[in-house]
């Protein structure tokens, strides 16, 4: 099976940062190799004879009619300073000796340690490590410099060079290369040098070489309401690329749906426009989604070990610059380098978002820290204002914040029969090809080759007959449940995997199941199904929630006042009434309510009142027991609601979420007592659970 192999590149900060360097100065050098006095030194050295006996080089070189004035530039320029970047790739192979190395990369080595850190020994060696280097090998090194700098991307390239040898002699577990030489290069320098790299990141090159690392490249148009009509959504993207005054938008949708995979698929569609259309010079990508986060993952082989998440840095799942919460402060020092010009300079930015086709993206903007969130509504504010622009910005997430209120939204739908077929189609193969199409020799190769004929527009009517027919109440939830991108894969992943087939043979005494039959059982499976998935996702979910409730201040402030009174029920006012007034306004608290009601399980509702209490499961999360002050009586409210069993019903789970861990028996008598009453109440039925 082909797995998502890509290097480490953890340990490469020192080797990144001596490149910054390296590159800053190598840029100025070139830039003066341009000019006259460059010109003339550069075609002296091209002209030199390597070819000739004796002193003849050294000669040649000691006789250069212009030796002050070049060491003067060559001082200025501190070329000495690609010393470090030389001594950092030598510490980074860990002791391998020269000869292991690719003769390329010893080729860069010698040419920062033994030419430009003794540049001042270049025509005449005065010092005792310049003396030690021989005049045809200096020549040579910078000549292969010269030659180096007349392609492409040059320095990048170079760099890019010597990281995929380094990685490939110290990292030799890694079997097969998923990544590209720049792409593996762009993402090193973006995990260690973040913006100080960035200018000679922003090209288009890399980043299709970054497009091209990512190995799930199909895609099924996703589609949004315009008009009461379902249409797709990439559309909805190409016209606002090409409205002059639409500058911003949202794109919104539950996890999973594809809202970063829609956004490639733009890029994608803008880096090759044809007929002369709208197309961008450069993209940013950044994204606020944590390493501790980690990707969901829907392979099978993954789901029993979720805690061991993929990276979001993965470069095979997706790529862009990690900013922590959205950080504003860093989030801006990006766009404007990137736009190249002036911090903070909005004019100027708008002259640049004019001038140039620039597309910023904003991924997983749901998890942007709550402080920056004013700042960050100023900010596309101004933005939406800039007229006649040929940049845009892009967010995405889940949920419509009101910071983003004025920013066109477009809002990810659920597949269709239709789109779910289309979908398994390309997965299936995707996965085929990743299990079998390596060639090995397996009973499942041609069974589940055979099953690709299985896929056809009757799919999806005839797995949801049978999954009603094994468990009607799954079948109700069959939209929400199963019709989901992440559910299909994750079932398909399962399938190729070949547990699932030999299991169902063995329980049906050898027969072979249909594509139908063996994915209706995996739908339905008592240990690997929906729910077990669903519910191992929606955990995942709750702990990437915990994280975004935990880094709003104000969220945290509301919960811990509500801990102190778990069993109340608060509206706004009361809540103000019991917040410190000098840190939370009205309006703040308003919004931090609001935000806590907006995510499944930290709050409870009354129905009738519409107020709220925390949850028992939001106290444990958050760790707020040491608020705790309860004085609840299980037994007393219970014997409170007997005779009204409907309103006993609707209120017993919030009941049983307050009982302590170590309740005492009366109160366990009172809870069966009530699950009695209700369990044999006819006009209870829809509560029994």
């Amino acid at each position: 099976m082909v797995t998502n192999q890509t290097y480490d590149l953890s340990e490469f900060g020192p080797l990144s940062n001596a490149f910054i360097d390296f590159h800053d100065t190598m840029e100025k050098f070139s830039v003066w190799l341009e000019e006259s006095e460059g010109m003339a030194f550069k075609n002296f050295v091209k002209s030199i004879d390597l070819e000739q006996e004796g002193n003849g080089i050294a000669n040649e070189l000691s006789n250069y009619g212009k030796i002050e004035s070049t060491t003067k530039i060559f001082a200025e320029l501190r070329l000495e300073r690609a010393r470090e970047f030389g001594r950092s790739i030598h510490r980074c192979y860990k002791h391998l000796k020269f000869e292991k190395w690719d003769k390329e990369t010893v080729k860069i080595r010698n040419l920062c340690v033994q030419v430009f850190a003794h540049i001042d020994d270049f025509f005449i060696p005065t010092s005792k490590e310049g003396k030690t280097h021989k005049p045809g090998s200096r020549v040579k090194l910078i000549n292969y410099f010269f030659d180096e700098m007349d392609n492409d991307d040059a320095l990048l390239n170079l760099f890019s060079r010597v990281l995929l040898d380094i990685c490939r002699k110290t990292q030799t577990n890694i079997v097969q290369e998923n990544e590209d030489k720049l792409a593996l290069a762009a993402r090193c320098l973006e995990l260690h040098v973040g913006s100080k790299g960035l200018r000679m990141r922003k090209n288009n090159e890399i980043l299709k070489r970054q497009i091209d690392t990512i190995l799930w490249k199909d895609y099924v148009p996703s589609y949004v309401i315009k008009k009461r009509e379902r249409v797709p959504a990439i559309d909805e993207l190409i016209k606002f690329r090409e409205h002059p005054n639409r500058n911003c938008i949202q794109i919104l949708g539950e996890g999973g749906l594809g809202k970063t995979k829609l956004v490639i698929e733009f890029i994608k569609k803008s880096l090759k426009v044809e007929n002369g259309g709208a197309e961008f010079d450069s993209v940013l990508m950044l994204t606020a989604k944590s390493e501790e986060q980690g990707e969901w993952s829907t392979d099978f082989s993954d789901f029993t070990k979720q805690e061991d998440l993929p990276s979001p840095r993965d470069p095979t799942l997706a790529f862009g610059h990690y900013i922590s919460g959205m950080d504003f402060d860093e989030t801006m020092e990006y766009i404007f380098k990137f736009a190249e010009v002036t911090r903070n300079d909005m004019q100027k930015l708008e002259r640049a978002f004019r001038d140039d086709r620039l597309l910023i993206i904003l991924d997983n903007f749901e998890d942007a820290n709550e402080k920056n969130l004013e700042k960050f509504e100023s900010f596309f504010e101004e933005v939406m204002q800039f007229e006649n622009c040929r940049s845009k910005i892009i967010v995405t997430g889940r949920t419509k914040t009101e910071y983003t209120n004025d920013v066109q939204v477009l809002e990810l739908q659920r597949l269709s029969d239709d789109q779910a077929v289309k979908l398994m189609k390309k997965r299936y193969q995707y996965e085929f090809e990743r299990y079998y199409g390596g060639g090995e020799d397996s009973p499942h190769t041609r069974i589940f080759g055979e099953f690709r004929s299985d896929i056809g527009e009757d799919l999806i009517t005839n797995i949801r007959k049978q999954v009603e027919k094994v468990d009607k109440e799954l079948a109700a939830h069959f939209a929400d449940g199963i019709l989901h991108p992440g559910v299909l894969f994750y079932f398909i992943s399962m399938l190729m995997d070949g547990l699932l087939y030999d299991e169902y043979k063995e329980k049906h005494q050898g027969s072979n199941p249909g594509f139908i039959q063996i994915f209706t059982y995996g739908v339905c499976h008592e240990k690997y199904g929906v729910r077990d998935y669903l519910e191992s996702w929606e955990e995942w979910i709750k702990k990437k929630t915990t994280l975004y409730v935990q880094n709003d201040d104000v969220c945290m402030r509301i919960l811990k006042v509500m801990a102190q009174s778990p069993d109340q029920f608060f509206n706004l006012v009361l809540l103000v009434d019991r917040l410190d007034h000098e840190q939370d306004s009205k309006e703040t608290a308003k919004r931090a309510f609001e935000k806590l009601q907006s995510h499944q399980g930290i709050l409870e509702c009354h129905l009738e009142l519409g107020t709220y209490r925390i949850s028992r499961e939001a106290i444990n999360l958050y760790r707020l027991d040491a608020n705790l002050k309860s004085d609840f009586d299980i037994t007393k409210k219970v014997q409170s609601l007997v005779d009204e069993p409907e309103t006993l019903a609707m209120e017993l789970p919030g009941i049983i979420d307050l009982a302590k861990p170590n309740i005492h028996i009366n109160e366990f008598h009172a809870l069966v007592h009530a699950i009695s009453v209700i369990s044999t109440n006819p006009k209870c039925r829809g509560y029994h659970e």
